[in-house]
């Protein structure tokens, strides 16, 4: 076992090398015995008996979440979409579920792994920035508006990024054109809306 979590990873993550006698193909992916692996232990575990697909994909994800830009990056997205194929799929509903019951926490961190498993999907990247903007909402109501405008310039700062990829994504004009005009910078929000139309 090779523990080389990065601090800015949250969770019990390790790391494990698969033996090369143990390295078969999943379907049309290569497993590469000189990749490290991450595995997800879970909050009360240390102990990786009765490791699972389940705790490597977990590990996987959650790398992604928090370092897209891993040197292995790419063979994790591939190993996670192997293993689950409709993953994409299935954690961008549960990632919305939990938004609308009111589990920011747990959808931000769905949506960042989403955003670290397909870099190319807008899809994810609008939804953390729409979840951003009902924190900030959220905060506002408690009273803790210093925290909700941290919050909303992370809103500010994922809609610049989802304005800036090409090929345009027409949602995101759209919803950043309601969250400027929420703002009252009516101008940027008319312009938004037009590039939309």
């Amino acid at each position: 076992m090779n523990d080389e979590a990065s601090p800015r990873i949250p969770g019990n993550i390790v790391f494990i090398e698969i033996p090369a006698a143990m390295a078969r193909p999943i379907g049309s992916f290569d497993v590469d015995p000189a990749v490290p692996v991450p595995v997800e232990l879970g909050q009360e575990s240390a102990s990786l008996s009765g490791l699972s697909w389940e705790m490597i994909v977990a590990g996987m994800l959650r790398l992604l979440a928090y370092d897209p830009c891993n040197a292995h990056a790419g063979y994790y997205r591939r190993f996670v979409l192997a293993v689950k194929p409709g993953i994409f799929s299935e954690l961008s509903e549960t990632g919305i579920l939990k938004a609308r019951n009111g589990e920011l926490d747990v959808a931000e961190e769905i949506f960042k792994a989403l955003g670290g498993l397909a870099p190319e999907a807008p899809e994810p990247t609008l939804n953390l920035a729409i979840l951003y903007e009902d924190k900030a909402d959220a905060l506002d109501r408690s009273g803790k508006e210093e925290l909700a405008e941290a919050v909303r310039g992370k809103a500010f700062d994922v809609y610049k990024k989802l304005l800036a990829m090409e090929p345009a994504y027409p949602d995101a004009f759209f919803n950043a054109g309601f969250f400027y005009m929420k703002h009252r910078s009516y101008e940027q929000a008319a312009r938004l809306f037009e590039t939309y139309v």
